[in-house]
């Protein structure tokens, strides 16, 4: 709150000594934040919120930052070329700091959550991202990316698998489920920003893409059972693959190519051997009906052909 006063009574009075203090206050709290109150606060206690010091701290602090960063921001000509780098500085802290207590007070107890409010923080930050404020739009990367290790690595072992009588208990289905239904709507608004990205930032498009069909590609595997896997696999490739054709996207038709192929290969090499006839007989005729109306859609669209060769 000291650091946020300053910075007010500089904005106003354009006094330098008032503009390093505030500096200093601002190193002095991220400091004494990330270094005493991560250990000797206490940590979230849902029976008594107003116990829960650190979560408060926390959150005082990423306050203040992102209020500082916007001062800053709109008020940049009374910055120095040397300090250009402060609002930005202040709005990374402001992320860093938000993603840190996330993991710090949910991940022991409450993991599928981590990956639901990061889905949010990467969506909106993406959404609310302008030209002029490009440092939200890294920071929404940076949380996608972390985002996608997290539920890749972490949540596909560790949360409770899905659960038809329990659907609430299914935590690993909901956050692969959202963090898949995040990275489409990412990858569908940068396609509908793409006048305004460079050609750095236009690859973001696909990669958004494919991130959420790796997830589910994943989710079929970890959630279905023996032959299920080849259907579940026949079915998305499928689903993406008529996505493709009617919303024109060469990606999404790639996707789906490469996810039937992965599938073709496992029913020769994997099907055949380890299931039972009656497994083995219906992962077959699935696969073939599947692939007959894959045939059929790009004899249909076969003009469209040229955009994928």
């Amino acid at each position: 709150l000291e650091t946020l006063i300053l910075t007010i009574i500089f904005l106003k009075l354009n006094i330098n000594t008032i503009k390093i203090s505030s500096y200093v206050v601002g190193a002095v709290t991220a400091f004494k934040t990330l270094v005493y109150d991560t250990t000797f606060l206490n940590k979230l206690d849902l029976a008594n919120l107003i116990n829960s010091t650190r979560l408060f701290s926390f959150l005082v602090t990423i306050i203040c930052f992102y209020i500082i960063y916007k001062l800053l921001k709109n008020n940049k000509e009374l910055l120095s070329k040397n300090e250009s780098a402060i609002p930005v500085i202040y709005s990374w802290a402001a992320s860093g700091f938000l993603v840190y207590i996330l993991f710090l007070e949910l991940f022991e107890n409450h993991a599928v959550w981590i990956s639901i409010i990061l889905s949010v923080l990467a969506l909106v930050f993406f959404l609310i991202s302008k030209a002029n404020t490009k440092e939200l739009r890294y920071q929404s990367i940076a949380i996608s990316s972390m985002l996608f290790l997290k539920v890749l690595l972490y949540d596909s072992s560790n949360l409770r698998d899905f659960n038809a009588n329990n659907l609430l208990s299914s935590t690993r289905f909901f956050a692969f489920v959202i963090t898949i239904i995040t990275f489409y709507i990412i990858s569908w608004y940068l396609e509908s920003k793409k006048d305004r990205l460079d050609k750095a930032e236009f690859v973001l498009t696909n990669i958004y893409s494919y991130a959420g069909t790796i997830l589910a590609f994943v989710l079929v595997m970890i959630e279905m059972e023996e032959f299920w896997i080849s259907v579940g696999w026949s079915v998305l490739a499928l689903i993406i693959m008529i996505s493709g054709f009617s919303l024109r996207k060469k990606h999404l038709r790639m996707q789906g190519m490469i996810i039937f192929s992965i599938t073709i290969v496992k029913v020769f090499l994997y099907d055949t051997r380890n299931l039972e006839t009656i497994y083995r007989t219906v992962s077959y005729i699935v696969l073939g009906v599947i692939l007959l109306l894959v045939s059929f859609i790009y004899t249909k669209y076969k003009e469209n052909l040229k955009e994928i060769l």
